[in-house]
């Protein structure tokens, strides 16, 4: 097995490229002279791509509400049916998925975070969990003992 040579090309701020050098060539893929038309077809196409618009909900499809975990299936499911009919840009998509996780997570912390208000205020602890002060948890022992 051979070792793989480094490109010879040194890049504008004079350091080396740091690629490996193609089969045949000192250069890497991209600096290598006999590559220059792919490159230029390869940039060419990446224009157009970036050029192209994306497929996004249009913007008559109504708000969908989304105060609660039972509001964000309904929301997945269209996202998934408009990604299957070529409706949607599968990244939107993804990105519409992770805010629904983000969106659900923030709504849990939030349901601990008042049921929680709720046991404290039931038991009449208002003290902040690993704050400041030790409360104890049971009352103390008859006769001053803990």
């Amino acid at each position: 097995m051979s070792a793989r040579r480094a490109c010879a090309a040194v890049k504008s701020d004079g350091s080396p490229c740091g690629g490996q050098a193609r089969s045949g060539s000192a250069y890497c893929l991209f600096h290598d002279p006999a590559a220059a038309s792919a490159q230029r077809e390869a940039k060419a196409e990446g224009g157009r791509q970036r050029a192209t618009p994306r497929t996004v909900v249009p913007p008559e499809v109504q708000d969908l509400r989304l105060a609660g975990p039972r509001d964000v299936p309904p929301l997945l499911a269209d996202t998934i049916n408009r990604v299957r009919k070529g409706a949607l840009d599968p990244k939107i998509a993804s990105t519409i998925g992770y805010l629904a996780g983000v969106l659900l997570r923030s709504m849990e912390v939030s349901e601990l975070e008042e049921r929680i208000r709720s046991l404290e205020s039931a038991t009449g602890r208002q003290e902040p969990v690993g704050g400041g002060s030790r409360v104890p948890l049971l009352p103390p022992r008859k006769g001053g003992q803990q």
